[in-house]
């Protein structure tokens, strides 16, 4: 995966949340490739 992460445009929430498809994205990603990997774990 590349992180393709775009710094904030100011320093507040407002500016944050700008970015939550891009941070939602890259959650859920993390959370599948750690499903598989627990599972792979699991059936060996």
């Amino acid at each position: 995966m590349v992180l393709d992460l775009k710094k904030p445009s100011g320093a507040n929430w407002h500016a944050l949340a700008a970015l939550w498809p891009t941070l939602l994205s890259y959650i859920v990603n993390y959370l599948f490739i750690a499903i598989v990997w627990v599972n792979r774990k699991a059936v060996r």
